[in-house]
């Protein structure tokens, strides 16, 4: 995989505290969208990435036990307590929420691990990875951009990993928990009984309650987990950006003033962070066709790596 994760989020870090320093008014959101057109085609990368893994797995039928699992989803998934908070503006009572929750996640933590550690045990072929409770950053802007400020139905504050060396185990790993949980097992999401899934990973996730908190349990194909190899970054891409199956990274160029395109053209043009191999796509978006031929020919002939090619 020739996307390189650590220099794109040093990038992006870079570009966030960089706002004075630009040279005129195009610069900085010039090198913003180049940024995101190199977030893209990192996302479309992993994602056919995961999806060559899919198809392969799936060939004969090897994630057919996988493909039988039922979705399940209560109609309101929430946190079950509930912060009774009165006469208090937004900011404090989602300040509050978060502190709330976020300190019940951690009384539930040390149980929901112990549980599943039993059951992995158990079962056979699977390995737990547990991690912190998620932090305090990462659940403020989950609540803030998935769920409107409402901190209870941020569902992965206490989680946990199993990771299955197969699909058999993985069923039955799940069957375990489900098992074991009962009737507390408010959701089951199942990234392998669709074609197509965003980001193109693939995982089951179980939500039960443990303690009267509401927490997730990740089962994870060791083959999808060694792939995605902790790059969490990617799937952030892909839900910022609102990457679809159908999308290119050209995509973004047509949204673009004349200014910042001709801007992230100079950029390119200069090679900045190594964006030069992009530049017969840029001139291409600004209607710059000849450049754009002739940097595609040298590109297809051997002056450029060759895997910038139309098409590729």
């Amino acid at each position: 995989m020739s996307v390189d994760i650590a220099e794109l989020l040093r990038l992006e870090a870079e570009l966030e505290n960089s706002c004075e320093d630009c040279r005129n008014p195009y610069d900085r959101d010039a090198k913003l969208n180049l940024l995101k057109f190199l977030q893209i085609r990192a996302v479309l990368q992993y994602e056919e990435a995961y999806d060559r893994l899919y198809y392969e797995l799936n060939k004969h039928g090897g994630l057919e036990c996988l493909r039988e699992i039922a979705p399940a989803r209560l109609k309101d998934l929430l946190q079950p307590k509930v912060l009774e908070l009165q006469d208090c503006n937004e900011d404090v009572r989602f300040a509050a929420q978060l502190e709330f929750y976020l300190a019940d996640a951690e009384l539930a933590k040390n149980r929901l691990d112990e549980l599943v550690a039993d059951i992995a045990k158990h079962t056979g072929e699977c390995e737990v990875h547990c991690a912190e409770v998620k932090s305090r950053a990462s659940t403020q802007r989950k609540a803030s951009k998935s769920y409107g400020g409402d901190v209870r139905k941020v569902a992965d504050m206490a989680r946990v990993s199993v990771i299955c060396d197969n699909p058999e185990a993985l069923k039955r790993a799940y069957l375990a928990i489900v098992e074991s949980f009962q009737g507390d097992v408010l959701r089951v999401a199942n990234g392998f009984n669709s074609d197509w899934m965003p980001s193109g990973y693939r995982d089951v996730k179980v939500n039960p309650v443990v303690d009267e908190h509401l927490c997730e349990i990740q089962l994870h194909l060791r083959e999808f987990f060694t792939l995605k190899g902790g790059q969490h970054a990617v799937y952030e891409w892909a839900r910022d950006l609102k990457v679809t199956t159908i999308m290119r990274a050209e995509n973004l160029f047509e949204f673009l003033s004349r200014e910042i395109t001709e801007e992230m053209i100079g950029l390119a043009e200069r090679n900045w962070h190594g964006t030069g191999r992009f530049l017969p796509r840029l001139q291409l978006a600004a209607g710059q066709y000849d450049q754009a031929e002739e940097g595609f020919r040298q590109v297809c002939f051997g002056s450029v790596a060759p895997y910038v090619c139309i098409g590729s």
